[in-house]
């Protein structure tokens, strides 16, 4: 029999996957998540240990902090595992218990995760609103770490509107605040610097962009390791920035070592790995294109056709569209 998760027990070790990539939305689940198909099938376990710690909960009339903190926990886990609907369902059900509670970080938290996948998905406007929120909350409890997170996702959000000067300076706030802090999540600061090399490179200016991509990089491979999802998608990043700035051969060495990466990663579960090797192929695709180089865009984008179709057989019950993934 499956024992009752207490509040502690349901939030110990987890965290918001908060960070958000610039070429692409992946790290919306990916950065931070590292786990294995023996791992995955441990989140399961606990997914299912929440589902029912909620349904007991809920039949013992437990009080809005209680119960809103178990959704937001199952919201958590939905996401990581790539279960959209169930994450923005569980989202909401966390948003709606603990909005009158004095549970303002946990609140501010559902509201900043329900506000990723409405970015993923272009949902722009009911993003605005719940980040605006979420900002506003964190900035006045001082948690800087959590502003600056939700200020990423902004800049995301605005990279899918095109509007690339407003997306360099809110990835640049991030950066700053970042790097004034103590022991900053480094994914989350990779991220800052990959978001605002893409917006520098959407205005024109390739050197910066480089600076930023390389750097980015350089981050990755120092802190998550060369084989890590965020190097591998830094790295693509770094080679998208270089195609756009006129430098093919070594956008497409960068592009094809992100993608060398991501298929030595046999411990990934299928559909994680399908649908990030879907999202690498679309930005290397589009790249080439760009750069003229259509035979070869055509060869990727069989290859993407095939991910997409690997993604969809191995997600079941999940509803990630590939192309939604992407800050296009």
């Amino acid at each position: 029999m499956r024992r009752e998760l207490s509040n502690s027990d349901a939030m110990s070790g987890l965290s918001c996957p908060a960070s958000l990539a610039a070429a692409l939305l992946l790290p919306l689940f990916f950065a931070g998540v590292t786990a294995t198909t023996a791992q995955s099938f441990a989140e399961d376990e606990r997914i299912h240990t929440l589902e029912n710690s909620v349904r007991v909960a809920t039949e013992k009339h437990a009080g809005p902090e209680e119960l809103g903190n178990l959704w937001r926990a199952l919201a958590i886990y939905y996401q990581n595992e790539l279960d959209v609907d169930k994450a923005e369902d569980a989202y909401n059900h966390a948003i709606r218990l603990l909005r009158d509670t004095q549970l303002k970080a946990q609140y501010a938290g559902s509201l900043h995760g329900v506000a990723q996948i409405y970015v993923m998905e272009s949902r722009l406007k009911e993003a605005q609103k719940d980040l605006a929120l979420a900002l506003t909350i964190f900035e006045g409890i001082g948690d800087t770490r959590s502003a600056a997170s939700v200020r990423e996702t902004a800049a995301v959000a605005l990279m899918r509107d095109h509007k690339f000067k407003e997306a360099e300076i809110e990835a640049s706030r991030v950066v700053a605040m970042l790097e004034s802090i103590d022991h900053p999540v480094m994914s989350e600061l990779e991220n800052a610097y990959a978001t605002r090399a893409r917006a520098v490179a959407g205005q024109g200016r390739p050197e910066d962009a480089i600076r930023d991509a390389t750097h980015a990089h350089a981050l990755a491979m120092e802190n998550s390791g060369a084989n890590s999802i965020n190097s591998m998608v830094t790295l693509l990043v770094q080679g998208e920035v270089q195609m756009q700035a006129g430098l093919e051969g070594a956008g497409e060495q960068s592009i094809t070592e992100a993608l060398k990466l991501e298929r030595s990663r046999t411990d990934l579960p299928r559909v994680m790995s399908s649908t990030l090797e879907a999202s690498m192929l679309e930005v290397a695709a589009t790249s080439l294109r760009r750069a003229h180089g259509k035979q070869d865009a055509k060869a990727l984008e069989e290859q993407m056709r095939q991910a997409q179709s690997a993604a969809r057989a191995g997600c079941g019950g999940c509803t990630v569209s590939v192309s939604s993934l992407l800050s296009q």
